[in-house]
């Protein structure tokens, strides 16, 4: 179901039904969240999609790469970044995979170190297809997520020991027509990473995870 429009936050428009079981994935405070991202950064996605074209085309007719030099300073001086989390300093094995439930359980429990749901190459981009697979990167966190086979009755958790939880918003270029603030689509990468973050950053926080 759809919600109503006076149940939707100000400027904010779904194009697609919502799947049964699926809605507190778009509660409205997902979807402020997610209008705000828009409007903060949907104009800068643009500008950077234009800016490649542009570079793009310079290459095109022989232009080679080359350090921005107002980033020189950075480069010369002295800096370091902060300490990996502890839980990305042993990446040895990383797999990759699609953001359905069997596939999450299969995955954290392969024995990689790490496993990144990829929304993008692995995964098609129904619309059922994104908003289930926040939910089952939701309890996937919560270590919440189970599945039992529909033909074979097979029946499927997490182990005690799971690889860490990484995920790939789909890119800059792709947007997300289901979904509309202020009449024009989200670019899909800030719908994949804001409602990811919304629902889970805290939570990712509490249990240690960086």
């Amino acid at each position: 179901m759809t919600p109503a429009s006076s149940q939707l936050p100000h400027g904010v428009r779904l194009l697609g039904a919502t799947p049964s079981g699926l809605e507190t994935v778009l509660s409205p405070e997902a979807l402020t969240f997610i209008a705000t991202l828009s409007r903060a950064f949907a104009g800068r996605v643009d500008e950077l999609l234009r800016a490649r074209g542009q570079q793009q085309a310079a290459f095109d007719t022989g232009a080679s790469p080359e350090f921005d030099p107002e980033t020189r300073q950075i480069r010369e001086s002295e800096w370091t970044v902060a300490d990996l989390p502890l839980d990305l300093r042993q990446r040895r094995v990383e797999i990759t995979g699609p953001v359905d439930r069997k596939m999450i359980i299969n995955a954290l429990n392969s024995g990689a170190d790490v496993f990144m749901a990829d929304f993008e190459d692995s995964n098609s981009p129904t619309w059922a297809n994104v908003i289930g697979g926040q939910l089952n990167l939701r309890d996937a966190v919560r270590r919440q997520v189970d599945f039992v086979h529909p033909v074979t009755g097979k029946s499927y958790e997490l182990a005690e020991a799971c690889a860490t939880l990484m995920v790939r918003p789909r890119g800059w270029h792709l947007i997300e027509h289901h979904l509309r603030v202020d009449g024009r689509p989200v670019p899909a990468s800030l719908v994949d990473f804001g409602l990811y973050f919304f629902h889970n950053a805290w939570e990712l926080l509490n249990r240690g995870s960086g």
